[in-house]
């Protein structure tokens, strides 16, 4: 499998921890602030 780019980890980071922290994924708007 082909390695994520640097942006699209973060991006991967910014979803797992919001998901373990609220139990839902962030939104779209919420992604774009970061």
């Amino acid at each position: 499998m082909k390695a994520l780019t640097a942006r699209q980890q973060e991006v991967f980071d910014l979803i797992r921890d919001h998901i373990s922290q609220t139990g839902m994924p962030p939104t779209r708007a919420e992604i774009a602030q970061r």
